[in-house]
């Protein structure tokens, strides 16, 4: 069996977030946000590749395994109508450096909805489509988080997605 949690909830801090994960007698973390050497508080995949090198060699030492990836990729914070090429980016940040961590499972979303949505408009299910196919075609797992945004509705919204999306989880 595998604990873990998400590494931010514990502070900011890589260094603060292993600790707090060995405290516990884990040997997991899902990373999201980290503040590493000066940098702002900042996803896995937007830090710079010399932080991320950085974050990579401190928990190989600590010996933390990045068990989920917390992306920010489709989060609430975005709307399908943006360019998609920012998402895209997004991903193809994301899988070298969950291969270089050696982490299968990345969590993602659905894009906020707007106020007065009550179903999720096609291209949802296109983007999201895209998005899982190029992580699967990677060999890693996309998994979808029910927050704030069109997948996280309703449990039936919740499954309509993963019926009209295949492979995610």
């Amino acid at each position: 069996m595998i604990f873990t949690g998400i590494g931010d909830e514990a502070g900011d801090t890589l260094a603060t977030q292993i600790a707090a994960t060995r405290e516990l007698g884990w040997n997991a973390i899902e990373a999201r946000n980290i503040v590493i050497s000066g940098f702002p508080k900042t996803n896995l995949h937007d830090l710079p590749e010399a932080a991320f090198e950085q974050a990579v060699d401190a928990l190989q030492q600590a010996k933390v395994q990045v068990y989920c990836f917390g992306s920010t990729i489709m989060n609430w914070a975005k709307r399908v109508g943006d360019p998609f090429e920012t998402t895209l980016a997004e991903v193809e940040r994301t899988i070298p450096r969950m291969q270089r961590l050696g982490t299968r499972y990345v969590r993602i979303m659905s894009f906020k909805p707007g106020d007065d949505d009550d179903r999720t408009p096609p291209e949802v299910f296109d983007r999201v489509g895209e998005v899982t196919r190029r992580f699967l075609d990677a060999g890693l797992q996309p998994v979808h988080e029910n927050c704030m945004n069109y997948g996280g509705m309703s449990p039936s919204h919740a499954l309509e997605l993963l019926e009209k999306v295949p492979g995610l989880q």
